[in-house]
């Protein structure tokens, strides 16, 4: 079971019926909210609506292809992370992902036990701010001695 840093709010866009069921199926049983979008144009209009943590999206989808759906995320500045799927491994096109923003770009058939691994460093990563606020909210101001007579 996983603790609450390491759950989130999930967007799988792809295009491939059986991928996006199979990643919504796996990753809702690791307790995150999962929603799935068929294309690009289908996930920006979602996350326009609803925002999440991450987008797990395929690079090539009719419409709107995940690069360009990466880029609208980014200059709509939606909070979003975006993790790249792709059925090629091409150099180029992971570098191009990655300069656009993407936290990392996994080659398909996608092994379960990376993409766990790359979800959980993100959500991680996005709660870490999180947790550092609600501490600074409970921390004494400074030059305040709540009792006794502490350092």
């Amino acid at each position: 079971m996983a603790d609450d840093s390491d759950t989130g709010t999930i967007l799988i866009v792809e295009d491939h019926q059986d991928t996006r069921e199979t990643l919504r199926d796996y990753l809702e049983e690791f307790g995150h909210v999962v929603d799935t979008a068929v294309d690009g144009a289908d996930g920006l209009r979602k996350l326009q609506a609803r925002p999440v943590d991450l987008v797990i999206t395929d690079l090539n989808m009719p419409q709107v292809s995940g690069l360009e759906l990466l880029a609208a995320i980014k200059s709509h500045k939606l909070s979003a992370d975006v993790l790249m799927l792709s059925a090629t491994g091409l150099v180029a096109r992971a570098v191009e992902a990655m300069r656009l923003g993407a936290v990392n770009y996994l080659v398909k058939p996608v092994d379960l036990d990376q993409l766990t691994s790359e979800v959980r460093a993100v959500m991680r990563a996005r709660g870490r701010p999180r947790r550092r606020e609600a501490a600074d909210r409970q921390r004494p101001a400074w030059g305040h001695q709540p009792h006794g007579d502490g350092l």
